[in-house]
């Protein structure tokens, strides 16, 4: 998904195929169906633009400028099935703490800054809650993006391993009892236990 300068990368590489059953099974990722592949271990290199806030799974290991309006950046992920990424050059960031050592942070633009909070408590709550119910978060980093309203469509509302998207800041808010911004939220970050 990408509106702009926006981009949301995903689904952008081979993935590891999964043996089960007497035989290898190597889905492609379409609209309608669910991930199927293994886990691993990744470590990515990504080189953006300076001034593009960058967003992706796992942790952050190294940033070094390498010239010309330039930067590399080095993630490294644990136990993950997949990598997704996301950059652009209007993020702000919020950031809180889930059971005192998981950092949550909410990657928004101005326009959207009324949602982060409330972005940020539903992510803090799920993490909290969904550990106590059905294991601890196994990462140290949950990251939340709330793309911009123009990407929704091909952003929207996505769950990888320590990543996430968010949507519905702008629908149907004012419904007395219905928090759509919250139930998006707290869905996609629930996916972290139920893929």
């Amino acid at each position: 998904g990408y509106a702009g300068p926006f981009a949301f990368v995903a689904q952008w590489f081979p993935k590891i195929g999964v043996y089960e059953g007497g035989a290898w099974h190597c889905h492609q990722y379409h609209l309608t169906t669910e991930f199927f592949a293994d886990f691993g271990v990744y470590d990515v290199i990504l080189e953006t633009p300076e001034t593009h806030m960058v967003a992706a799974t796992g942790v952050l290991q190294a940033a070094e400028a390498i010239g010309a309006g330039m930067r590399r950046l080095s993630y490294h992920a644990e136990d993950v099935h997949d990598f997704a990424w996301m950059a652009d050059p209007y993020m702000n960031v919020l950031r809180g703490t889930a059971d005192g050592d998981v950092e949550v942070r909410i990657y928004h633009r101005p326009e959207q800054a009324d949602f982060a909070p409330r972005h940020l408590e539903a992510a803090i709550q799920t993490i909290e809650i969904y550990g106590r119910l059905f294991g601890p978060y196994p990462w140290t980093i949950m990251t939340v993006v709330d793309p911009p309203a123009d990407a929704v469509d091909g952003a929207g509302g996505m769950e990888y391993p320590t990543f996430v998207t968010t949507a519905a800041d702008n629908a149907l808010t004012s419904l007395d009892g219905v928090w759509f911004p919250e139930i998006v939220t707290v869905h996609e970050v629930g996916h972290n236990w139920f893929q």
